[in-house]
This record gives structure tokens, C-alpha cells and sequence, in this order.
């Protein structure tokens, strides 16, 4: 079985977690429930993420279950939220995103989640 943590926090992109979260369920159904994927955050109350949505983590830092892998969604951008008007976070240049999020040794991009494996 494969446990994986999907870190949620104020101002998280919703794709971030929730494409991850979709296809690690997908996983689940085609082997048989023997993969898992939990929401954790710092605190049980609701997360707001960057464009609005409210989300409620299965588990906080302190009480998740022993994790396979930790899937950490990038900072959200600098500057009012992208759902403030003529701002979008995915029309920043790539240059101002790459000197302000370097990718990991696991990331392709900046903006694309990091996994981490304890």
C-alpha cells in the first residue's frame, strides 16, 4: 500500500492538489484500494486556496498517517490573489517564476508540485 500526503495551505492552487489527488485515487480503484491519498494542513480548519475554494484536510502536520510520499504544492504568488481583477497567476512571466520558486531535483517546472519521498 502507498500513502500519500497532499500538504494544503491558504493560497494553494487548487490544480495543484486536486490533479494529484485525482490521479492517485485512480490508482487506488485500479489497484485494488491499496493506495491512499489524504489532505494535510497546518490546522483542521478550512483551507481558502488561491481562487476561492474552501477546502477541509483529512488530517493536520500532527496526526497523519505514516506517508510513502508527500506531494507539497508550490507558494502561491506574490502580490493580491489571482482571483483579485486583471490578475492571473498563470499569465506571470516564466523568468519571474523561475528566479522565485527554483525547481527541485523532482520538479520539471516551478509551478508544478513537488514530491517528496521521506
Amino acid at each position: 500500500m502507498t500513502t500519500y500526503g497532499l500538504l494544503i495551505f491558504d493560497g494553494a492552487g487548487e490544480l495543484d492538489f486536486t490533479g494529484p489527488r485525482e490521479v492517485f485515487t485512480a490508482s487506488r480503484m485500479l489497484r485494488d484500494h491499496a493506495d491512499n491519498a489524504v489532505l494535510i494542513a497546518e490546522r483542521p480548519d478550512a483551507i481558502s486556496c488561491r481562487k476561492g475554494m474552501r477546502v477541509l484536510p483529512g488530517h493536520t502536520r500532527d496526526d497523519h498517517p505514516p506517508l510513502d510520499v508527500l506531494v507539497a504544492p508550490p507558494p502561491p504568488p506574490p502580490g493580491p490573489p489571482a482571483s483579485a481583477p486583471g490578475r492571473c497567476c498563470c499569465t506571470r512571466p516564466a523568468r519571474h517564476a523561475a528566479a522565485k520558486w527554483p525547481p527541485t531535483t523532482h520538479s520539471k517546472t516551478p509551478c508544478k508540485p513537488a514530491v517528496i519521498s521521506p
